[in-house]
């Protein structure tokens, strides 16, 4: 009885060390992740601006356009100022993304509380395959508001100079934080995996205990103690 239950508890286990994983770990790393790929994306602007400041102040020098800069160094004085006021715009957006997503996450947790409720019946035989289902779809929510929030860290400093006219691109940060999201999956799914094996494990031997000590039966009838010693003999004869 107790071997035909330790399959699901492996795998029920499994399962809530993973979310567990996600929730204690990975969802508060997210305004860390998406800060450090802001403030790389800001270096590496630094840094092409180091090597393309040769080329910009000879653009200076070609008589088109109006005014100090022509046409072809305005590009170079709008990514100026983008460099300069990035920090600033990185901070504010880290700051809004924390509060948004406060608010954001207590407004669809209470409502998925709710919704929850019509989903899974405590009273039903299935409610645990339901309680880990719905704890999934939650984490899930949480990790994608998370996500949706934290975007505006850089997506502020991306945008918000386009509204005064500058051509900015964005820095592919979406992109660099989906391979960390990747590998964040990845290892949850190992956790899964290693619960799996323990299970088939489990089911290839299961009548695993600890060895039990030799019998006469198990050694043909002969007695495990070794002959008796030769005085033991004499004085049974006697």
């Amino acid at each position: 009885m107790l071997h035909a239950l330790m399959a699901p508890i492996y795998i029920i286990a499994g399962m809530l060390m993973a979310q567990g994983g996600f929730l204690a770990y990975y969802l508060p790393a997210v305004p860390f992740i998406f800060w450090s790929f802001g403030v790389l994306g800001w270096l590496l602007l630094i840094v092409e601006s180091t090597i393309a400041a040769p080329l910009w102040a000879v653009s200076h020098a070609v008589p088109e356009g109006e005014g100090f800069a022509g046409r072809y160094a305005l590009q170079g004085w709008q990514m100026f100022v983008n460099v300069i006021f990035r920090p600033i715009l990185l901070t504010v957006g880290l700051l809004i993304s924390l509060m948004l997503m406060h608010v954001i996450c207590h407004f669809a947790l209470v409502g998925y509380k709710y919704a929850n409720l019509s989903i899974v019946d405590s009273t039903s035989m299935v409610s645990i395959t339901g309680f880990l289902f719905t704890n999934l779809i939650m984490i899930a929510l949480a990790i994608a508001l998370a996500h949706k929030s934290h975007e505006l860290i850089y997506e502020t400093a991306d945008n918000v100079m386009k509204w005064i006219g500058f051509d900015t691109t964005a820095l592919g940060s979406v992109k660099s934080e989906g391979m960390v999201e990747g590998a964040v999956k990845g290892g949850g799914g190992d956790i899964k995996t290693g619960a799996d094996a323990m299970v088939a494990a489990r089911k290839r031997n299961p009548d695993d205990r600890m060895p039990r000590p030799s019998s006469d039966a198990d050694n043909g009838g002969a007695d495990v103690n070794g002959p008796k010693d030769s005085g033991e003999s004499t004085d049974g004869g006697k």
